[in-house]
């Protein structure tokens, strides 16, 4: 492991007044890079606490609590998104400490603690320098992540408000006006057979011209009393 494990979840000791271990200490130098384990939001952040110190507590996406303590620096804020790796502050001693480690906690929604051993060794890589890592890379997600989310803000959102309110209003209209959609389909069905039938020949010829003109009279006397 990167750095080494110092106090398993579960021990018993003096420091911690014989309560069982909440998480995993790795000890490492302080002011070390420390990076969020995966993606979540910062539920809060915690400054002089008496244990922990200065602390961040993220929720992760299936609703579980990453617990960072004892950092010199905090650089995320409450109510902050965060991607896999992304850094959220520096190593320290701060609060209850015998010397510079990161405590590390997963917490359930019950508030009850699991152990989060499994877990150590990709904390442990992710934290301090990684390869091929930069500053720039990190400002490169960052801005990545602010157009992502602004162009939803700006152009999908509105996009698919504009496309529910013409559905909206569109079903209003055909409901209001179906009558009359009906009754000028039918009609406009009526001239097309009848104009068809004025072309014909013997008697269907003037049954057609006169229920054409029939049909096309009642029509405008109909809209002149609209």
């Amino acid at each position: 492991m990167k750095f080494k494990l110092t106090s398993p979840f579960g021990e018993l000791s003096e420091v911690r007044n014989g309560h069982p271990h909440s998480g995993i200490d790795l000890a490492m130098p302080e002011d070390t890079i420390l990076r969020s384990i995966d993606k979540g939001i910062v539920e809060k952040v915690i400054y002089n606490g008496e244990k922990i110190g200065n602390g961040i507590i993220i929720r992760l996406e299936d609703g579980t609590k990453a617990i960072y303590g004892h950092l010199n620096k905090i650089t995320v804020e409450k109510g902050q998104e965060l991607y896999a790796g992304q850094q959220i502050g520096l190593s320290g001693s701060t609060g209850r400490s015998t010397g510079p480690h990161l405590h590390f906690a997963l917490q359930k929604s019950d508030g009850s603690f699991i152990d989060p051993t499994p877990l150590g060794e990709k904390v442990a890589a992710m934290s301090g320098e990684i390869k091929g890592s930069s500053i720039l890379l990190d400002k490169l997600n960052d801005f990545s992540d602010f157009v992502i989310g602004k162009e939803v803000e700006w152009i999908f959102k509105p996009l698919l408000d504009g496309v529910k309110w013409t559905a909206i209003n569109l079903g209003e209209w055909i409901i209001i006006n179906l009558p009359d959609i009906v009754g000028y389909t039918a009609v406009g069905a009526g001239i097309i057979v009848i104009l068809s039938t004025m072309l014909g020949k013997g008697i269907l010829k003037p049954l057609g011209w006169f229920f054409g003109v029939f049909i096309i009279a009642t029509c405008i006397l109909g809209g002149a009393n609209t």
